[in-house]
């Protein structure tokens, strides 16, 4: 769990060299949650918490990907 923290928080600040003023607010959300999270006493709440990280981190990936008109595969890209 700290690893996922870690790496999205890490790609998120190297990411904000390219987002513009529209993203801040779902960045601040993003790393908010990560703040608050605490490890959990279960395996399975541990398994929650990650999965639930990682869709707001896909899903503002996603979106951003959406604007920028990303390709969504790597075979799709490499059909342009």
């Amino acid at each position: 769990m700290l690893t996922t923290a870690n790496f999205m928080a890490d790609h998120l600040d190297d990411l904000s060299d390219f987002l513009g003023t529209e993203d801040q607010s779902r960045v601040d959300r993003i790393l908010q949650g990560l703040k608050e999270m605490t490890f959990p006493e279960s395996y399975r709440d541990v398994i929650r918490l990650v999965r639930t990280a990682s869709d707001l981190y896909g899903d503002f990936l996603e979106d951003i990907g959406d604007r920028e008109g990303f390709p969504k595969t790597a075979d799709s890209a490499s059909e342009n």
